[in-house]
């Protein structure tokens, strides 16, 4: 039996069963390529049309494993997705989001980045596209606040004038969480929200959660019963209404990628005025601040912007355009994630490490895993919010999204 295979809009072949097995081991065909066997107009896909065990290509050492690599990635991801109760993610638009990181940039489309929110820049609805962005401001800034960062301990090395401190202080405790916050500015497709009203929550939204989350402390026993593990529901729960204490009369941003930013822009507030702390701590205490400075610098991507960004999203998600109540929190869609994102946060301050390998690769490898599981929630919500903007689009048509 012969084989024809679509490239493009070309037919190929035919091919033997065996030959369409090596093109597909090299990578020549994909699971989604359209055959058809010689003689009739059947098209369908490479993985449907060989679903049968004995059509399977012969898998090598290499394709092995990455089948075992891809299977541990969906096991994953299935458990994130059922137990978030979100969509699992499909297809490879996600690549998209870190694909073109370190294409070449002018500085004008640098400040058009920068110019959203406002009347003049807040696009219509029908002029959204619902596909998945591509950020790269956020790792532009990132770069240039490592190089600022490095640039002021240098100059306190060297120089041993203490009137640096403080600027190394400032740079070393905000530098990641502000660039990793415009990863959710720009993953805000809807560019309803800003530039003003996101350091607003950044500030004052990240002061609020820090007096939310002391007088939680201050409350309740939490600390006693489980130690350092009582932040991650302390924490979590005194950002999230933080958010919803300084966001909820802006009645126009209801969608799930508002949330979401909303969220990061106070989770990147909390994470840099704790940092400064920490680094202030072991500046009386007399050491230098850099260690502690380091490890948080490390963590801010992979904790409370992301943790904040889950919860506020899937708030966001639920709540739509109706006012906010206390009553949504207890909703099972909004609670199960902010459940989840209290468990990771929980067991990220936990004593808890990968055995076997040791103390040190163990804690390294459980915050990688960690890490690993809080980006999958995050894609997760950012799919559900661009089909969110994607069903709106068809069924509202013109409406408009402005803030």
């Amino acid at each position: 039996m012969q084989w024809y295979y679509m490239n493009g809009e070309n037919r190929v072949g035919p091919f033997s069963v065996n030959t369409l097995k090596e093109l597909r081991v090299c990578g020549m065909l994909a699971d989604d390529t359209l055959v058809a066997r010689e003689g009739t107009e059947d098209w369908t896909t490479f993985i449907e049309a060989f679903r049968n065990p004995a059509f399977t290509p012969p898998a090598s050492s290499a394709a092995k494993g990455s089948s075992l690599a891809g299977n541990a990635w969906s096991r994953v991801s299935d458990g994130v997705s059922s137990a978030a109760g979100l969509e699992k993610l499909e297809g490879h638009g996600a690549k998209n989001l870190f694909g073109s990181l370190f294409r070449k940039r002018t500085i004008e489309e640098m400040e058009n980045s920068f110019s959203i929110g406002t009347e003049k820049t807040t696009p219509l609805l029908k002029d959204v596209s619902a596909e998945w962005p591509a950020p790269w401001v956020f790792m532009r800034l990132l770069s240039f606040s490592i190089v600022v960062t490095i640039g002021f301990y240098w100059a306190l090395q060297r120089f041993e004038n203490i009137k640096l401190y403080p600027g190394w202080l400032f740079m070393g405790a905000f530098a990641v969480p502000i660039s990793v916050m415009f990863f959710f500015i720009e993953t805000n497709i809807l560019k309803n929200i800003s530039l003003y009203r996101v350091l607003k929550l950044f500030f004052f939204g990240g002061l609020i959660s820090l007096i939310f989350a002391l007088f939680l402390f201050e409350m309740t026993a939490a600390a006693e019963w489980f130690g350092v593990m009582a932040a991650g529901p302390v924490e979590e729960l005194a950002k999230l209404l933080a958010v919803v204490f300084v966001a909820k009369q802006w009645k126009s941003m209801n969608w799930t990628l508002n949330g979401m930013l909303l969220g990061a822009a106070v989770g990147a507030g909390f994470a840099a005025f704790e940092t400064a702390g920490y680094i202030f701590e072991y500046a009386i205490n007399g050491g230098s601040g850099i260690e502690i400075m380091l490890i948080r610098a490390m963590n801010a991507p992979f904790t409370h912007i992301i943790w904040t960004a889950c919860t506020a999203g899937a708030l966001w998600r639920f709540k739509g355009e109706r006012d906010f109540n206390f009553s949504m929190l207890k909703e099972w869609p909004v609670l199960r994630v902010l459940l989840f994102v209290m468990a990771l946060h929980a067991t990220w301050n936990s004593p808890l490490t990968v055995p076997l390998v040791g103390d040190l690769l163990g804690f390294l490898l459980k915050s990688l895993i960690l890490g690993v599981i809080g980006w999958l929630l995050v894609l997760m919500l950012i799919q559900s919010g661009l089909g969110q903007v994607k069903n709106a689009a068809v069924t509202e048509g013109p409406a408009d999204n402005q803030a």
